[in-house]
């Protein structure tokens, strides 16, 4: 309940970047619900549109997106994440907009190895017929690589 209160008191700041999110989660995520970290990974997707849209004007769109990257990976809140996001039980609890909105959230931001963490419960669901909601596997399709439809068709 602690990390739901601070993101929503993080989002009513203009200025709320991807590091006090993160950090915000090394405080007060460890035990979050399934529900509120899927809000998380949400909210982090925010932090990314934002950082993406001024950095435009940067030579290079790629060496910003590293950066992003690379400051998320050295958090000690995107481990805690990390770590939380990718128990099996978390991702099982996740309802099905829950599951598919953190995937597509994670390959949007290039977060590659956690999104591959989470592929497996996605699949798992759509191979066994219990995520067939058009929308979501429309989310599926337009953010998973190729090598991951065929495995789903």
């Amino acid at each position: 309940m602690a990390l739901a209160k601070r993101i929503a008191d993080l989002s009513h700041s203009s200025s709320i970047g991807h590091k006090e999110l993160l950090q915000a989660f090394a405080e007060h995520g460890p035990g979050a619900e399934s529900a509120t970290l899927a809000k998380f990974v949400q909210a982090l997707g925010s932090t990314w549109d934002s950082w993406r849209r001024t950095s435009m004007a940067e030579k290079s769109i790629q060496a910003a997106k590293l950066r992003w990257n690379m400051e998320c990976r050295r958090s000690t809140g995107f481990d805690s994440l990390r770590e939380r996001l990718l128990e099996k039980e978390t991702l099982v609890r996740m309802s099905n907009p829950e599951l598919v909105n953190s995937y597509t959230n994670l390959r949007r931001m290039d977060l590659a190895d956690e999104a591959e963490g989470v592929w497996s419960q996605v699949a798992d669901r759509v191979t066994s017929g219990k995520l067939k909601r058009t929308e979501d596997l429309l989310s599926i399709w337009s953010a998973a690589p190729p090598e991951c439809l065929a495995k789903i068709d």
